[in-house]
């Protein structure tokens, strides 16, 4: 009956075997053979199945010539859900092979990219099996893609790829959807990246925002887990070139560090995981104490990426070092902005009791670094300064009634307000920096201020030990007064006795004794000099 359907100016052209272009060529028979493709007919999808029709589609598939007309009708054929004789004889491993040659051109020269796109993301997600057993089975296949992620059209195909890969391994599918390790895809990617980062690390990016984008899907910790130290590598080669820096930081903030978060209640992934970003800390040091800013605000963007995952274990000194480089740095906006995005994920992280002890000594150091800083042309700081203290204000944090009634914070508030900063420099002379790896338990042991009484409190030793002196001194002295008033003569034939028995130490020892007792019997009969005084 379907075939008796037919018009018969096609069924003649479709009995004769001419080739599948002449039921497009003519424009009657193009209306026809739409009409027909549409519609479903066994004699139609047996004809489009043939080894020579079959030559013809292909022909048109790969042709570099635009033939937007020929290709349109193609890819409805191979769409349609009325011609599946038509489609199983497309999805074989030599026609799958020879349709995926249109990736043999140089990148940016794909031939009708968006048809491309298309009918292979159709096929992908309505023929999964047989298209990832193709692929598994075809590493090339696989490394044609990546030579071409520049291109949107192939982007999307790949993305297309991913998101069915990641729901099939979620539900524990077959082996046929691991094609990322059995193809070496991720490996395929970053190697392209490497060698043309201009034109492919944007979509680079976004494919592997894909892969990971449903953070605590068991693909996406094993993808971590598999490929995080590859892709750290790679990116961190970025970090160290001007052009890319702040982009890699962007990447591993969102395919690394962000899955690895959401994940930390489990512990051996988070030990995996912690393993994989040991190199992390020395190539935060290496960029933070760079002389070139666009490398130190990198360094600050991966600090604050760090500290917004709670991967605080990473940043012993990480955040005092971004504060410090206000200092070398004061007019880049770009850096104190970053740094006020870091105080305000620190406030929030406070309100986290798993953190709130390491934040509170974070904050509390950090105030004490920031007073200094501000003091370093403050005029350069003063928006951003105010913007942090506003952020102290407006905190929900159980740190709050802290901070705000610490000297520290008096003091930088009050200094900004009355746009003097006097005060504050006297107040600092006294509150030296704290070494790099040292942090206030409490910032009101610091901040107070003792030092302004201790001085009072050493006069008034020095005026008791001066009251004792002159006591001692008056009780040694009075004794004296008495002995030479009442006798001088005895004390002249002393003299005489000593001069002429200076050779006899013995018997003048004894007459220094009779001196002393002399004395107190004098003494005896006196009144007491120390009440007299």
């Amino acid at each position: 009956k379907k075939s008796m359907s037919l018009d018969p100016n096609l069924l003649i052209v479709i009995e004769a075997g001419k080739p599948f272009l002449a039921l497009i060529r003519d424009s009657s028979h193009q209306r026809l053979f739409r009409v027909a493709v549409s519609s479903g007919n066994q004699t139609l999808d047996a004809h489009l199945a043939s080894e020579a029709a079959m030559k013809d589609i292909l022909a048109i598939l790969v042709s570099p010539v635009n033939n937007p007309q020929g290709i349109f009708d193609v890819v409805n054929v191979l769409k349609s859900s009325s011609l599946p004789l038509t489609l199983d004889s497309f999805l074989t491993a030599d026609n799958l092979d020879k349709y995926f040659s249109i990736l043999d051109c140089e990148p940016g020269k794909l031939a009708n990219p968006d048809y491309f796109h298309k009918l292979a993301v159709h096929l992908v997600q309505t023929h999964s099996n047989k298209m990832f057993d193709f692929f598994s089975s075809h590493p090339d296949v696989i490394t044609k893609f990546t030579k071409h992620i520049g291109s949107h059209a192939v982007l999307q195909v790949l993305v297309a790829m991913v998101h069915v890969e990641k729901n099939m391994r979620d539900l524990s599918a077959s082996d046929l959807y691991q094609w990322t390790e059995k193809t070496d895809f991720v490996t395929k990617l970053l190697d392209v990246m490497k060698e043309r980062p201009f034109d492919t690390f944007t979509n680079v990016h976004k494919l592997l925002s894909e892969l990971t984008d449903d953070k605590t899907n068991h693909f996406v910790r094993e993808f971590t887990l598999n490929f995080g130290r590859e892709i750290l590598d790679v990116l961190t080669e970025f970090l160290h070139n001007k052009q890319y820096t702040s982009a890699a930081v962007s990447v591993i903030d969102d395919v690394l560090l962000a899955p690895i978060c959401a994940n930390t209640g489990e512990a051996l992934f988070t030990l995996q995981a912690n393993q994989i970003l040991d190199s992390l800390p020395k190539t935060l040091q290496n960029l933070l104490d760079s002389p070139s800013v666009v490398y130190v605000v990198s360094g600050v963007k991966a600090v604050h990426a760090l500290l917004k995952n709670k991967l605080i274990n990473f940043l012993p000194d990480g955040i005092r070092k971004s504060l410090r480089s206000m200092g070398a740095f004061p007019k880049s906006n770009v850096l104190h902005n970053v740094i006020v995005h870091i105080f305000d994920t620190l406030f929030g992280l406070s309100n986290d009791t798993e953190h709130d002890y390491i934040i509170e000594k974070q904050i509390n150091t950090l105030l004490l670094e920031l007073a200094h800083i501000s003091v370093i042309e403050g005029h350069c700081y003063r928006g951003h300064l105010v913007n942090i203290l506003k952020l102290v204000h407006d905190t929900n944090s159980p740190l709050k009634d802290t901070i705000v009634n610490s000297i520290i914070f008096k003091e930088l508030e009050g200094s900004l307000d009355n746009r003097n900063d006097e005060n504050l420099k006297k107040f600092l002379e006294s509150h030296p920096l704290l070494p790099l790896g040292e942090f206030l338990e409490n910032i009101n042991e610091t901040t107070e201020e003792p030092k302004a009484e201790e001085p009072k409190a050493e006069e008034t030793k020095e005026e008791e030990t001066k009251e004792e002196e002159t006591k001692e001194d008056a009780v040694s002295e009075e004794p004296k007064t008495e002995e030479t008033k009442p006798e001088e003569g005895e004390k002249v034939e002393e003299a005489v006795v000593e001069s002429e028995n200076n050779e006899k130490p013995q018997e003048e020892e004894q007459g220094e004794v009779k001196e002393e007792t002399e004395a107190t019997e004098i003494t005896e009969g006196t009144e007491n000099p120390v009440e007299s005084i």
